[in-house]
Protein backbone atom coordinates (compact mmCIF):
# COMPACT_ATOMS: atom_id res chain seq x y z
CA UNK A 1 0.00 0.00 0.00
CA UNK A 2 1.31 2.92 -1.39
CA UNK A 3 -0.35 5.69 0.79
CA UNK A 4 -1.52 4.33 3.90
CA UNK A 5 -2.56 8.22 5.58
CA UNK A 6 -5.70 9.38 4.90
CA UNK A 7 -6.92 12.65 5.20
CA UNK A 8 -10.46 14.05 6.67
CA UNK A 9 -11.50 14.95 3.43
CA UNK A 10 -10.37 12.20 1.70
CA UNK A 11 -12.50 9.94 4.38
CA UNK A 12 -15.75 11.88 3.02
CA UNK A 13 -15.36 11.32 -0.72
CA UNK A 14 -14.12 7.63 0.44
CA UNK A 15 -17.48 7.14 2.33
CA UNK A 16 -19.72 8.90 -0.52
CA UNK A 17 -17.85 6.76 -3.12
CA UNK A 18 -18.88 3.50 -1.44
CA UNK A 19 -22.87 4.68 -1.58
CA UNK A 20 -21.75 6.03 -5.10
CA UNK A 21 -20.30 2.32 -6.10
CA UNK A 22 -22.21 -0.54 -4.04
CA UNK A 23 -20.61 -3.71 -3.38
CA UNK A 24 -21.94 -5.00 -6.84
CA UNK A 25 -20.50 -2.30 -8.79
CA UNK A 26 -18.04 -3.95 -11.58
CA UNK A 27 -14.21 -2.32 -10.53
CA UNK A 28 -15.45 -1.00 -7.55
CA UNK A 29 -12.14 -0.28 -5.57
CA UNK A 30 -10.68 1.20 -9.56
CA UNK A 31 -13.83 3.55 -10.08
CA UNK A 32 -13.32 5.03 -6.29
CA UNK A 33 -9.21 5.33 -6.38
CA UNK A 34 -9.95 7.46 -9.42
CA UNK A 35 -12.00 10.16 -6.95
CA UNK A 36 -8.51 9.87 -4.74
CA UNK A 37 -5.32 11.01 -6.30
CA UNK A 38 -2.49 9.56 -4.99
CA UNK A 39 -4.61 6.12 -3.81
CA UNK A 40 -4.38 3.18 -5.56
CA UNK A 41 -7.54 0.84 -5.92
CA UNK A 42 -5.59 -1.33 -3.94
CA UNK A 43 -5.52 1.34 -0.81
CA UNK A 44 -8.89 1.84 -1.44
CA UNK A 45 -9.44 -2.14 -0.59
CA UNK A 46 -7.74 -1.85 2.17
CA UNK A 47 -9.26 0.86 3.94
CA UNK A 48 -12.72 -0.59 3.23
CA UNK A 49 -11.54 -4.09 4.87
CA UNK A 50 -10.02 -1.60 7.90
CA UNK A 51 -13.20 0.27 7.93
CA UNK A 52 -15.38 -3.34 7.78
CA UNK A 53 -12.65 -4.38 11.08
CA UNK A 54 -13.17 -1.32 13.12
CA UNK A 55 -17.24 -1.25 12.49
CA UNK A 56 -17.36 -5.49 13.33
CA UNK A 57 -15.25 -4.76 16.53
CA UNK A 58 -17.81 -1.73 17.17
CA UNK A 59 -20.80 -3.76 17.56
CA UNK A 60 -19.19 -6.64 19.07
CA UNK A 61 -18.46 -4.36 21.85
CA UNK A 62 -14.63 -4.18 21.94
CA UNK A 63 -14.48 -0.49 21.47
CA UNK A 64 -15.94 1.58 24.39
CA UNK A 65 -18.15 4.01 23.67
CA UNK A 66 -16.52 7.87 24.52
CA UNK A 67 -17.40 10.10 27.45
CA UNK A 68 -19.26 13.18 26.33
CA UNK A 69 -19.86 15.40 28.78
CA UNK A 70 -23.20 16.82 29.45
CA UNK A 71 -23.60 20.72 28.13
CA UNK A 72 -26.09 22.82 30.08
CA UNK A 73 -28.54 24.52 28.27
CA UNK A 74 -27.20 27.68 27.88
CA UNK A 75 -24.61 25.85 25.83
CA UNK A 76 -26.94 23.79 23.63
CA UNK A 77 -28.98 27.14 23.08
CA UNK A 78 -25.22 28.97 21.96
CA UNK A 79 -24.39 25.64 19.87
CA UNK A 80 -27.86 25.93 17.80
CA UNK A 81 -27.03 29.66 17.23
CA UNK A 82 -23.63 29.26 16.24
CA UNK A 83 -25.08 26.40 13.55
CA UNK A 84 -27.54 28.45 12.32
CA UNK A 85 -25.15 31.33 11.61
CA UNK A 86 -22.90 29.25 9.95
CA UNK A 87 -25.77 27.20 7.86
CA UNK A 88 -27.13 30.58 7.01
CA UNK A 89 -23.61 31.72 5.84
CA UNK A 90 -23.12 28.60 3.65
CA UNK A 91 -26.38 29.31 1.98
CA UNK A 92 -24.97 32.71 0.98
CA UNK A 93 -22.10 31.06 -0.04
CA UNK A 94 -23.37 27.91 -1.60
CA UNK A 95 -21.54 25.97 0.43
CA UNK A 96 -22.45 23.32 2.71
CA UNK A 97 -22.15 22.69 6.27
CA UNK A 98 -22.87 18.85 6.52
CA UNK A 99 -20.10 17.83 3.60
CA UNK A 100 -16.63 18.92 4.25
CA UNK A 101 -16.96 21.14 6.85
CA UNK A 102 -12.98 19.53 8.03
CA UNK A 103 -14.39 20.90 11.45
CA UNK A 104 -12.34 17.42 12.93
CA UNK A 105 -10.61 14.49 12.34
CA UNK A 106 -12.18 11.45 12.72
Amino acid sequence: MANVNWSWDENKIFENALTLYPEDAENRWELIAELLPGKTAQDVKAHYQKLIQDLEAIEAGLVPLPAYREFSEEEKAEGKRKLAEKQEAANSTGFSTTEGSGGGKQ
